[in-house]
């Protein structure tokens, strides 16, 4: 048998940096796993209905909406950098 190696993080960085990793990727599995358990299920072979939905209205409000945000978010992403 060889023997067991095992990984020692020496800084409290690394420390912190490992757990997050380890909660990030605890978080992702979380999210992932009811994702794959309630996926529909593929169609028939004998059905071949299809539904074409088309917005009955223009989209103008919904865009502007989502323009307002990444503004936003450039705004705060650039004004909290302290670069000069």
């Amino acid at each position: 048998m060889t023997p067991r190696r095992t990984v020692v993080i020496e800084t409290e960085a690394g420390r912190q940096a490992f757990r997050r990793a380890v909660v990030m990727t605890v978080a992702f599995l979380l999210a992932g796993l009811p994702a794959s358990l309630f996926a529909q299920q593929p169609a028939a072979p004998g059905s071949s209905t299809t539904t074409v939905v088309t917005p009955s209205r223009p989209l103008y409000f919904e865009a502007a909406i989502v323009i307002v945000m990444v503004g936003l978010a450039l705004f705060a992403v650039c004004r909290s950098s302290r670069r000069n």
